[in-house]
């Protein structure tokens, strides 16, 4: 699913409503939060990466939780983190 979100929210040939926007956000942030695996955790940190151009405020929010979870995690996830993080700059 969070492979599914990643492709809605960066495809240029789907546009998609503010609600369904925020939606996405939602779910994606919860991704990052609770306990998942490293894919779904890996595709939302590029989706909130691609919706934190339109909205300030998940770029701060994104570095928050990256920074948090970043030493407890895999190398997967140390690497798309710091991929992410340079794209937030």
């Amino acid at each position: 699913m969070s492979r599914v979100a990643f492709f809605l929210g960066t495809a240029t040939e789907i546009k998609l409503t503010e609600t369904q926007q925020e939606k996405i956000i939602e779910i994606c942030l919860d991704w990052l939060i609770r306990d998942e695996r490293v894919a779904p955790k890996v595709y939302a940190m590029k989706t909130l990466g691609h919706f934190a151009q339109k909205n300030p405020w998940i770029n701060e929010e994104l570095r928050n939780i990256i920074n948090k979870d970043y030493a407890g995690q895999s190398a997967g996830y140390k690497a798309s983190a710091r991929e992410v993080l340079k794209k937030l700059k």
